[in-house]
């Protein structure tokens, strides 16, 4: 009767310990994609700052953005012609 408990005593103990490390391993996967989707929005923010900055450089802005009067006007305001 006693060798019974005391193989359940261990059942038990092992089952708690496997949850255990179940848990901690479920725990670390949600870190380490936390920490690649943290990298990749910084990697990304990276270049769309980059793109964003020579998209919208003043003379492109002008170029691409304004029509042809607008631009004529703007630049005349700025002293570009």
């Amino acid at each position: 009767m006693i060798s019974i408990l005391q193989e359940k005593k261990w059942d038990i103990i092992i089952w708690i310990i496997q949850k255990r490390i179940f848990i901690v391993i479920y725990f670390l996967n949600i870190i380490e994609k936390y920490i690649q989707k943290r990298n990749a929005y910084k990697k990304n923010n990276y270049y769309k700052q980059e793109l964003i900055a020579k998209t919208w450089y003043p003379e492109r802005f002008i170029e691409w953005c304004l029509d042809t009067e607008e631009a004529y006007e703007l630049k005349k305001e700025i002293n570009l012609i």
